[in-house]
Protein backbone atom coordinates (compact mmCIF):
# COMPACT_ATOMS: atom_id res chain seq x y z
CA UNK A 1 0.00 0.00 0.00
CA UNK A 2 2.80 2.40 0.90
CA UNK A 3 4.50 1.75 -2.47
CA UNK A 4 1.26 2.58 -4.26
CA UNK A 5 0.89 5.83 -2.29
CA UNK A 6 4.48 6.80 -3.19
CA UNK A 7 3.83 6.16 -6.90
CA UNK A 8 0.61 8.19 -6.77
CA UNK A 9 2.44 11.00 -4.95
CA UNK A 10 5.22 11.07 -7.56
CA UNK A 11 2.65 11.07 -10.36
CA UNK A 12 0.71 13.94 -8.77
CA UNK A 13 3.92 15.94 -8.33
CA UNK A 14 4.92 15.37 -11.97
CA UNK A 15 1.46 16.38 -13.20
CA UNK A 16 1.62 19.53 -11.08
CA UNK A 17 4.99 20.49 -12.57
CA UNK A 18 3.85 19.82 -16.13
CA UNK A 19 0.64 21.78 -15.58
CA UNK A 20 2.48 24.74 -14.05
CA UNK A 21 0.79 24.53 -10.66
CA UNK A 22 1.99 24.73 -7.06
CA UNK A 23 3.84 21.85 -5.40
CA UNK A 24 2.65 20.51 -2.05
CA UNK A 25 5.48 22.23 -0.15
CA UNK A 26 4.40 25.64 -1.47
CA UNK A 27 7.12 25.98 -4.11
CA UNK A 28 5.71 27.22 -7.39
CA UNK A 29 6.40 25.06 -10.40
CA UNK A 30 7.49 26.50 -13.72
CA UNK A 31 4.94 28.00 -16.08
CA UNK A 32 3.37 25.58 -18.57
CA UNK A 33 6.20 23.97 -20.43
CA UNK A 34 5.02 24.29 -24.04
CA UNK A 35 3.61 27.34 -25.76
CA UNK A 36 2.33 27.95 -29.24
CA UNK A 37 4.36 30.70 -30.92
CA UNK A 38 2.28 31.08 -34.09
CA UNK A 39 0.05 29.07 -36.41
CA UNK A 40 -1.33 28.97 -39.92
CA UNK A 41 -4.27 26.92 -41.12
CA UNK A 42 -2.22 23.68 -41.23
CA UNK A 43 1.05 24.37 -39.34
CA UNK A 44 1.60 25.14 -35.65
CA UNK A 45 4.97 26.30 -34.30
CA UNK A 46 5.43 25.30 -30.66
CA UNK A 47 8.19 26.02 -28.16
CA UNK A 48 8.95 23.50 -25.40
CA UNK A 49 11.99 24.91 -23.54
CA UNK A 50 13.00 21.81 -21.59
CA UNK A 51 13.33 18.17 -22.60
CA UNK A 52 10.01 16.44 -21.97
CA UNK A 53 8.64 12.94 -22.14
CA UNK A 54 7.00 12.21 -25.47
CA UNK A 55 3.54 12.07 -23.91
CA UNK A 56 3.87 15.71 -22.78
CA UNK A 57 4.72 16.77 -26.35
CA UNK A 58 1.82 14.71 -27.70
CA UNK A 59 -0.67 16.24 -25.24
CA UNK A 60 0.49 19.80 -26.00
CA UNK A 61 0.37 19.18 -29.76
CA UNK A 62 -3.08 17.61 -29.60
CA UNK A 63 -4.37 20.64 -27.67
CA UNK A 64 -2.86 22.95 -30.29
CA UNK A 65 -4.52 21.09 -33.19
CA UNK A 66 -7.83 20.37 -31.54
CA UNK A 67 -10.11 18.50 -33.92
CA UNK A 68 -8.43 19.77 -37.09
CA UNK A 69 -7.01 16.67 -38.85
CA UNK A 70 -4.84 18.59 -41.31
CA UNK A 71 -2.55 20.01 -38.63
CA UNK A 72 1.16 19.48 -38.05
CA UNK A 73 2.89 20.81 -34.94
CA UNK A 74 6.59 21.56 -35.19
CA UNK A 75 8.34 21.59 -31.79
CA UNK A 76 11.56 23.42 -30.93
CA UNK A 77 13.45 23.68 -27.64
CA UNK A 78 15.15 26.95 -28.70
CA UNK A 79 12.79 29.79 -29.57
CA UNK A 80 15.60 31.67 -31.35
CA UNK A 81 15.84 28.90 -33.97
CA UNK A 82 12.11 28.92 -34.80
CA UNK A 83 10.52 30.72 -37.77
CA UNK A 84 8.88 34.02 -36.87
CA UNK A 85 5.63 33.13 -38.62
CA UNK A 86 3.98 29.79 -39.33
CA UNK A 87 4.16 28.99 -43.04
CA UNK A 88 1.19 27.82 -45.07
CA UNK A 89 2.75 24.33 -45.47
CA UNK A 90 5.53 22.32 -43.84
CA UNK A 91 7.56 22.52 -47.04
CA UNK A 92 7.83 26.29 -46.57
CA UNK A 93 9.83 25.98 -43.32
CA UNK A 94 13.45 26.96 -44.03
CA UNK A 95 15.79 23.96 -44.11
CA UNK A 96 18.00 25.22 -41.25
CA UNK A 97 14.95 25.93 -39.08
CA UNK A 98 13.45 22.50 -39.82
CA UNK A 99 16.79 20.89 -38.95
CA UNK A 100 16.76 22.70 -35.57
CA UNK A 101 13.32 21.30 -34.60
CA UNK A 102 13.07 18.59 -31.95
CA UNK A 103 9.90 16.86 -33.17
CA UNK A 104 6.86 17.05 -35.43
CA UNK A 105 3.34 15.95 -34.46
CA UNK A 106 1.14 14.83 -37.38
CA UNK A 107 -2.43 15.11 -36.13
CA UNK A 108 -4.05 13.18 -38.98
CA UNK A 109 -2.11 9.97 -38.18
CA UNK A 110 -1.65 10.75 -34.46
CA UNK A 111 2.12 10.32 -34.88
CA UNK A 112 4.99 12.07 -33.10
CA UNK A 113 8.23 12.05 -35.09
CA UNK A 114 11.30 12.88 -32.98
CA UNK A 115 14.01 14.51 -35.07
CA UNK A 116 17.64 13.53 -34.51
CA UNK A 117 20.58 15.65 -35.49
CA UNK A 118 22.79 13.72 -37.94
CA UNK A 119 26.30 14.89 -38.70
Amino acid sequence: MKALQMRIGRYACLMTVLAGGVLSDGIHAAEPVCSMKTRSEAVVLMHCPIPLAENAWVEAAQRACGTQPNCNVWIWDDVARMPNEAPKTDADIARDQAAAASAVWVNESKTLMRLKKVR
